[in-house]
């Protein structure tokens, strides 16, 4: 089993996070204050998770999950 570093995470959560950043960008505007679509949280909490606060449910899209 592979160690788990916080340097390890912190790299790992940042390539994921950029990656989700540019799919998420193809389907709607992102906004932190809930006049966009959409808002991934860009803390890293010390975890492997993501969190995406869905503003409008156009983003509940099949296509966009699929893609995520």
């Amino acid at each position: 089993m592979r160690e788990h570093t916080e340097a390890r995470l912190n790299k790992e959560w940042g390539e994921l996070y950029e990656r989700m950043k540019l799919v998420l960008l193809q389907f709607g505007d992102s906004d932190y204050n809930r006049s966009g679509d959409y808002f991934l949280v860009d803390e890293n909490f010390g975890r492997y998770e993501h969190q995406i606060e869905l503003h409008k449910l156009h983003m509940l899209r099949p296509e966009i999950i699929k893609a995520l």
